[in-house]
């Protein structure tokens, strides 16, 4: 069976990570809310609600940088502000999210207009000793019930908390469908992923116990425990694995890592022991002694802080990361050099770089990015060793069983030889006719092994009629292996005279007013009941574009035209056309509201749309994907109180 090649694997890795994204942005305009973020810190842990909201209200607070990533930051106590302006006449409902699974202390008071720090109501109140189970809801990040915010009002949020970092306590407020949305997202997200990578790891570790290698087999057995690891950071493992025991939150990084780590060390030296380079002989002890030093670093637990205990963890794990490509390299120097392999230690090198940077140096990256750097640099990096490791074991089983071939094929050569030799020795009278036979069984022989595979199947039967059935037998599968392999490498090796590409046929021409009178036809109902002038001007210059492509985004331009004009006497929508001197211009205008350069630019992404839309804000994301698919230009010309125009200029 032929194994699954990098391209494969890589594509349905990257279907997984793109599947859920959870948008935890703060400092950000929601729609008709806007939300102001500032912290500060609390070193001394002294500060009360009232003196830490005083401290903000004297403009102490510093902006929240929750979108910059950092590792290794110290624990500490801080208090975040977060101020919430409803901007339009109605009130509002939202619920606060954090972008952790668990925090070791977490307070958030919501605090309405009139109200003082002690009026407030609690919305978050988390400890180390709150179990899964006491919470509001199933979702894994720690949310509050909802509340009110008053129309044109704002409200302030206080919230006190334990974190490594400011960037490790994103804030968002989301109304109850954004919520649901978004729960159903990370659930759907969660599923794929670890259901396809515990997959991936059983099936790997499976490989590597029938193959019987060690080495595939250690690092079958660290993806999977690097999956716990996953878990214990994205929080499934508190809500499915420890619910009721939230002690294990912050004590589980020391029972993984030094596993973890240990692992990674023992699999260096069984590298370097495989390679047996005395350059790299020194590192064989260390690595050991690397391992016996993660193993025992919990047993100090007693006598040293814990923070620093999983520091020096990292530490350690670092430096596996840093050994492992080395280690990997020689090893795969041992076996088949290809270039799949060495693509694939490129990007192991990739993205074990990707994860130590940002423990040195402040990245800012983005939302999704930040979100799944871990889950992207665990799936690429354990993807690639796997495949790495896969293809040089099944070459050197390959280089084997041709080894084992050649040697069969040489055994049955000489023992035919030999037979012929005892003959001649038994019947002197045919000497000269049997070494004259025995000098064209030579020359045949010799000339069959130069021949197709295939000939010598034929002749099988013939050969070795006295021979053992089991010897005949693993003759004809050796035959049977021989013939497969270079079937195969001729295969892959033939000249590929048959591949062509397929062109898609050419439109046939026709005018531009069969699309907008069409679009104007589906609109002019619509339109008329909103006491609107839907024309479209007559354009009879011919047009080569697919017609279904023009008239998808002709459409979607008039119907947002129609759905979102304010209406009156003149309101108006134009359909038309204007030739240029290389081509034809589709223009459709109206005299509706307008919009700003920022509201067309935020439309222009899928899923956003105005406050007063009830579609679901892909218009404008369609226009511009199928006019980028297409090869053609869409230009937009918006002013506040004047109109928009959206002019289309096909290829």
């Amino acid at each position: 069976m032929k194994a699954p090649t990098i391209a494969h694997l890589l594509r349905l890795s990257l279907i997984l990570l793109i599947s859920a994204s959870i948008p935890l942005v703060s400092g950000a305009v929601q729609k008709a809310l806007v939300v102001e973020e500032q912290w500060l810190a609390d070193t001394a842990a002294g500060l009360t609600p009232v003196h830490a909201l005083r401290l903000f209200s004297e403009g102490k607070g510093l902006p929240l940088e929750s979108a910059t990533f950092r590792l290794g930051a110290e624990e500490r106590r801080i208090w975040l502000l977060l101020t919430a302006e409803n901007l339009t006449p109605r009130p509002l409902r939202r619920l606060l999210l954090t972008g952790v699974p668990h925090s070791r202390f977490l307070q958030a008071r919501l605090i309405q207009p009139n109200q003082t720090v002690e009026q407030g109501r609690l919305l978050l109140d988390e400890h180390a000793d709150k179990p899964f189970s006491r919470r509001n809801n199933s979702f894994r990040l720690l949310n509050s019930d909802s509340f009110e915010i008053p129309a044109a009002a704002k409200v302030r949020i206080l919230v006190q908390a334990a974190v490594r970092g400011p960037s490790y306590l994103p804030l968002s407020l989301m109304s109850a469908d954004d919520f649901n949305q978004l729960r159903l997202r990370d659930s759907v997200f969660a599923a794929q992923f670890y259901v396809f990578e515990a997959t991936l790891g059983l099936l790997f570790l499976l490989f590597g116990l029938a193959v019987k290698h060690r080495i595939a087999v250690m690092y079958a057995v660290m993806f999977l425990l690097g999956l716990l690891a996953m878990a214990d950071i994205d929080g499934h493992a508190f809500r499915w694995l420890w619910p009721d025991s939230p002690g294990w939150n912050s004590g589980s990084p020391l029972v993984v890592l030094p596993v973890l780590n240990a692992l990674g060390f023992v699999i260096i030296q069984q590298l370097l022991r495989a390679i047996d380079d005395k350059r790299l002989g020194w590192l064989k002890p260390l690595a050991l002694g690397f391992a016996g030093i993660s193993v025992l670093i919990p047993a100090l637990l007693p006598w040293l802080p814990f923070s620093a205990l999983v520091q020096t963890e990292n530490l350690l794990s670092i430096l596996v990361f840093i050994l492992q490509p080395i280690a990997f390299a020689g090893w795969v120097r041992l076996g088949r050099r290809n270039r799949a392999s060495w693509l694939a230690l490129l990007i192991i090198s990739l993205g074990i770089a990707a994860i130590i940077v940002p423990v040195f140096i402040d990245v800012q990256l983005p939302v999704m990015l930040a979100e799944h750097a871990h889950h992207a640099a665990y799936l690429l990096v354990g993807l690639m060793i796997m495949t790495v490791i896969t293809v040089q074991l099944v070459g050197i089983r390959k280089d084997q069983e041709a080894a084992m071939a050649r040697e069969l094929a040489f055994a049955k050569r000489d023992a035919e030889m030999n037979q012929a030799l005892f003959k001649a020795e038994q019947n002197y009278s045919k000497a000269r006719r049997l070494a004259s036979q025995q000098q064209r069984q030579l020359a045949s022989a010799s000339h069959d092994l130069r021949q197709p595979i295939t000939s010598l199947r034929a002749t099988l039967d013939a050969i070795a009629q006295q021979q053992e059935p089991g010897i005949r037998q693993q003759l004809r599968d050796a035959l049977d292996y021989l013939e497969k392999l270079c079937k195969h490498y001729l295969n892959e090796t033939r000249p590929e005279t048959s591949r062509t590409q397929a062109e898609q046929a050419a439109t046939e021409a026709y005018p531009a007013s069969l699309v907008l009178n069409t679009v104007q036809r589906m609109f002019a109902e619509e339109a008329a009941g909103r006491h609107i002038e839907l024309r479209a001007v007559d354009c009879r210059v011919l047009l080569q574009v697919p017609p279904l492509v023009l008239m998808r985004i002709v459409s979607n331009i008039v119907a947002n035209a129609v759905k979102h004009h304010p209406g009156s006497d003149k309101a108006k929508v134009l359909l038309g056309c204007r030739r240029k001197r290389r081509g034809v211009q589709i223009w459709v205008c109206d005299n509706g509201a307008g919009m700003t350069a920022e509201t067309l630019a935020e439309l222009r992404q899928p899923y956003r749309k105005g406050a007063a839309s009830e579609g679901e804000g892909l218009g404008l994301a369609i226009v511009q994907q199928l006019a980028a698919d297409n090869g053609i230009a869409v230009h937009i010309a918006s002013q506040i109180g004047k109109g928009s125009c959206f002019v289309i200029e096909p290829p």
